[in-house]
């Protein structure tokens, strides 16, 4: 079964099961129904958790309403747990919790009471973030990630213009900085062993690169193994629009003058911008 939240105009939530060997779609919602809200598996999927959020304008308050529901839609419980953005752990009984209050940097451990078991990571020093760049890139997102096994965790701190990529146990030792530089580091993912974490790297001038607007994020994926070595740029966006390109001059060297070959020849004029 899939898990979905749609955000709407004025950022109201629906939040729906699609049931795929049945092919049937079921609708659940928190009790006030009409704000934001972000939804999580919990308890190996027995259980789903429905965060209700605050609007977007105004000071946001401490805490928010953490309604756990059976996947019928039936309530279990509401519990008030610290205001952020959650990433279950592996096996549900536990959460991420990346915290809105106090600087995007803070990462808590919450059981499913909403009780705070530890602080993974505090910021500490410089830990200012471009706001714009929070809203841009984490609606929903916690910028945090789980080995499958449920020993490791990455997740993303922002600093004033760059972001780093640090790694820990879920116990809170071992913390390390895996990705540090000047750039945007963000959208860490774990691989399923945990040896390996792609990662997207934007550029300090990302509003200024021609490419995050006309490819979106694909030019910026990187990934590094999780001992900090081997890192590079994911070529394989690059590699398909190469395929494309020869794929289009053979199609030519056979194809009539007119309006397909003409727009092979523009697709053709666009790649070549891309590659310069």
């Amino acid at each position: 079964m899939l898990l979905r939240t749609l955000l709407h105009s004025g950022f109201e939530s629906n939040h729906y099961i699609l049931d795929l060997a049945r092919r049937t779609l079921r609708r659940i919602e928190p009790p006030d129904g009409k704000q934001v809200g972000q939804s999580v598996w919990l308890a190996r999927g027995s259980k789903v958790g429905i965060f209700a959020f605050p609007g977007l304008s105004g000071e946001p308050p401490p805490t928010v309403t953490l309604s756990i529901v059976d996947p019928d839609g039936s309530a279990a419980k509401t519990v008030e747990c610290p205001l952020g953005i959650a990433l279950p752990a592996p096996d549900g009984e536990s959460l991420l919790l990346r915290a809105i209050k106090g600087g995007w940097g803070r990462i808590l451990e919450l059981d499913l009471e909403g009780k705070v078991l530890r602080v993974i990571h505090e910021p500490a020093g410089d830990r200012g973030a471009d706001a714009e760049i929070l809203f841009l890139f984490s609606l929903f997102e916690p910028h945090m990630s789980w080995s499958r096994d449920g020993k490791k965790i990455a997740f993303a701190v922002p600093h004033t213009n760059h972001w780093d990529i640090l790694t820990a146990s879920p116990d809170g030792s071992g913390v390390r900085e895996l990705v540090a530089g000047q750039e945007i580091d963000c959208y860490p993912r774990l691989s399923p062993d945990g040896t390996r974490l792609p990662f997207y790297s934007l550029p300090p001038n990302w509003r200024e690169d021609p490419r995050f607007f006309r490819d979106g994020m694909c030019e910026f994926l990187s990934i590094i193994r999780s001992d900090g070595s081997a890192r590079r740029r994911f070529e394989g966006f690059r590699k398909m629009l190469d395929q494309e390109r020869r794929d289009l001059e053979e199609c030519l060297k056979t194809c009539e003058d007119g309006v397909d070959a003409e727009r092979m020849r523009q697709r053709l004029a666009e790649l070549g911008e891309r590659k310069g």
